[in-house]
């Protein structure tokens, strides 16, 4: 691994378009990197459950629980970012798993 990937796997967590962007510099590089699609996938997770905190749970009036929600989404972006930049691979506590297996299209 080089410290691009480290970059890139850091990028998926900046954000919806820090993912786009960290995704087509993975496709531009056209190598198979395993390392970022790791955090591709588990920054893809955490983009949806932002996405569902902050859009979805505000219209069906849950809105204690949504920013409450939004909040410890921004701490787990930060939390996953930092070992992607370190290097490391860590699943996003108790969903990660999930993330990994069930965006196994991501290639």
């Amino acid at each position: 691994m080089n410290r691009d990937s480290f970059t890139i796997a850091t990028a998926a967590y900046i954000t919806p378009v820090g993912w786009i962007v960290a995704y087509m510099a993975h496709l531009l590089l056209g190598e198979d990197n395993h390392f970022v699609m790791f955090h591709l996938r588990q920054g893809l997770g955490l983009n949806l459950l932002a996405v569902f905190f902050s859009v979805l749970l505000p219209i069906i009036s849950v809105w204690v629980l949504s920013q409450f929600c939004t909040v410890l989404v921004f701490a787990l972006y930060i939390y996953c970012g930092v070992y992607a930049y370190k290097g490391e691979r860590r699943y996003v506590p108790f969903l990660g798993r999930f993330f990994n297996n069930a965006f196994q299209f991501l290639r």
